[in-house]
């Protein structure tokens, strides 16, 4: 006789053991889970407070002038400090509130070391105002002690505007403009003065002259005055020009030679009142 044949699970009985299975095996993996969470938790709290990752060298690098003990003073760094529990982020955020720092990058080689990479801020003029401030080559005016950067151009007229206001932002981009614009002159700047009246003003410190720019910072009048400065001599007297114009510059010569303070002031007049005495024009300039 053949054996009796075996009936098969009904469907509900079918579904519910494989429901059971996979619930085991979820459960399993849940308990596998915690076991590593908690595992990794105990692991990071124990290696928290093992001396094997004390810190023994803090590396700073820097292409700018503030010194490593600055820089780890700021950061609340210092050798001894446990490596695993150095919170990065909140130390690049301290260092990147340094008035000179730009940016600033923090990385750990375990297990005694940390690495502090910053990028200063590179001033190209100082700013005139109650406290020591700056413009830097990003185009950036920002407030900070005062730097051993020297000869740096200065920047009036922005004495009493906020520098985080759009005004002062958009006088500092022009400034900014002017800077990279004189370069190709090969002279000495003194100054660079803003009214809201009368735009942007030069000052020279190699020779004795101021150049009118206007509202506008035209790369063109800046070629056409390239030019003119090429053959006008340094040992020139004081003079004003007035490179408001498409395609000339019209010169007018300061009546007396003054001191340093004077001639500002005689020239600050001389801007009020608008006089002119000659006319440089781009054929003139040619053949100077």
């Amino acid at each position: 006789m053949s054996p009796p044949a075996r009936k098969k699970p009904s469907i509900l009985l079918s579904l519910w053991l494989a429901i059971a299975q996979r619930t085991r095996l979820i459960v399993l993996l849940g308990l596998v889970c915690v076991a590593c969470s908690i595992g990794g938790v105990v692991l990071v709290h124990y290696a928290q407070h093992h001396s094997y990752f004390t810190a023994t060298d803090i590396v700073v690098s820097t292409d700018g002038t503030l010194t490593s003990d600055e820089i780890k003073q700021w950061a609340g760094v210092a050798a001894g400090m446990n490596t695993v529990a150095l919170d990065v982020q909140a130390v690049e955020q301290r260092l990147r509130q340094h008035p000179w720092v730009h940016t600033a990058v923090v990385t750990r080689e375990f297990p005694q070391r940390v690495y502090l990479t910053i990028r200063e801020r590179q001033p190209i003029a100082r700013i005139r105002r109650p406290e020591a401030a700056y413009l830097d080559g990003n185009g950036d005016g920002f407030v900070a002690p005062a730097s051993g950067a020297h000869d740096l151009p200065f920047v009036s007229g922005l004495e009493r505007v906020p520098l985080e206001t759009q005004t002062a932002r958009m006088v500092i981009a022009g400034v900014r403009l002017c800077l990279l614009l004189i370069q190709e002159w090969n002279v000495a700047l003194s100054e660079i003065h803003w009214d809201d009246q009368r735009g942007y003003t030069l000052f020279l410190s190699d020779r004795q002259v101021v150049i009118r720019l206007g509202q506008q910072i035209r790369p063109s009048v800046f070629v056409l005055m390239q030019r003119v400065l090429e053959h006008w001599p340094q040992d020139q007297r004081a003079t004003v020009f007035d490179a408001r114009f498409t395609d000339q510059i019209v010169a007018s010569p300061l009546p007396l030679r003054l001191d340093k303070e004077k001639k500002r002031k005689r020239v600050q007049h001389l801007l009020s009142t608008g006089g002119h005495v000659s006319s440089l024009s781009r054929g003139f300039n040619s053949h100077a």
